[in-house]
């Protein structure tokens, strides 16, 4: 009887710990994303209104680290894999808007920089926050703000770390 209740007793825990352990996995501070936002109607001009704290990711990143093969650090050029290619393509391709559109860096869910995505067509820029033409290549580069009295906030070590532990830094 004792052993018949501890076998049920490691299989009614098992799914929980094997469930935690996944998410634990998951979600280690290596983790590096790039987020549009939740409200895809709210413009940058619009976000850049509110704290990084308060706007709303998307459920899934537009490029997660398995989207990335390396990550040239001095420029911030990110070589994607095929389907991180993929995901900025679809991107460019469903964009029709000449307006820039908001997008986060966060690592491990921490968002820790806003940023605009350019259509290479868009003629607006604002200065203060650095910014990605979705350009079609394999290489997506986060270029700093035009504004250079601007702390460069892609240089947050936060980043070089999380891309450091998952062996993408070039």
């Amino acid at each position: 009887m004792y052993n018949k209740t501890i076998l049920i007793l490691l299989l009614a825990i098992a799914p929980v710990g094997l469930g935690r352990r996944t998410l634990t996995l998951n979600n280690q501070p290596s983790d590096f994303a790039i987020y549009l936002l939740k409200d895809d109607t709210l413009q940058t001009w619009q976000a850049k209104q509110l704290p990084l704290s308060a706007l709303d990711l998307a459920t899934r990143p537009l490029i997660g680290i398995n989207d990335i093969e390396s990550y040239q650090w001095s420029d911030h050029t990110i070589k994607l894999t095929a389907e991180g290619l993929a995901k900025i393509t679809m991107l460019e391709d469903n964009t029709k808007s000449t307006f820039p559109f908001p997008f986060v860096v966060a690592v491990v869910n921490i968002k820790i920089y806003m940023g605009n995505i350019y259509q290479m067509y868009s003629s607006f820029m604002p200065i203060d926050l650095p910014y990605i033409f979705p350009a079609l290549e394999t290489t997506l580069k986060l270029r700093r703000a035009p504004d250079r009295t601007i702390k460069d906030q892609r240089e947050d070590p936060r980043i070089y770390n999380a891309l450091l532990r998952r062996n993408k830094i070039k």
